[in-house]
């Protein structure tokens, strides 16, 4: 009731932004902690591209790229099927937590994999050409010159094996 209602009773916030703006991206994070009747209301949404409330009203999702994310099989480690790397099967991690019917209107399970050490320091020699183009400097006067330890020491600081790019 919570995820398509608001507390007036009227449609969800969400819902009302789909119907004034259908061309969207719509994206459910972590998914798999959600209760089993958002799966049964999620049916609807990813096989016929429309949500029907308790009110009769159609909301229409035929234009709106739907985006579930998941941490299934992050946990497993081994050699779990054929993936490139010998890694976990996310596809049969993924296949193996939903029913059947739920499953067979995923378009497509799309596996990230962790950064390796040259995306870091593309990202991090991204974010400091981010910072000497602020206005700041250029009506300073300034001008942000760095080295490559700068750029491998920052990187370095700024990247963690298990929390990834988030420190």
């Amino acid at each position: 009731t919570r995820l398509l209602h608001s507390p007036d009773g009227g449609p969800a916030g969400w819902i009302q932004r789909i119907r004034r703006q259908p061309f969207s991206l719509l994206l459910l994070d972590e998914i798999e902690k959600a209760a089993p009747e958002i799966f049964d209301v999620l049916l609807g949404v990813l096989d016929e591209g429309r949500l029907t409330d308790a009110f009769g009203r159609v909301t229409r999702f035929r234009s709106t790229i739907v985006i579930l994310t998941s941490n299934l099989g992050s946990t497993v480690h081994g050699n779990l099927g054929f993936g490139p790397d010998g890694g976990p099967a996310y596809d049969a991690e993924v296949r193996g937590f939903f029913r059947p019917e739920f499953f067979n209107r995923l378009d497509a399970v799309i596996t990230f994999h962790p950064l390796s050490p040259h995306d870091v320091m593309a990202i991090t020699r991204q974010e400091l050409e981010a910072l000497a183009a602020r206005e700041g400097f250029s009506a300073a006067g300034l001008r942000l010159v760095w080295s490559e330890n700068l750029v491998s020491a920052v990187a370095q600081a700024g990247y963690d094996p298990h929390l990834g790019a988030r420190p």
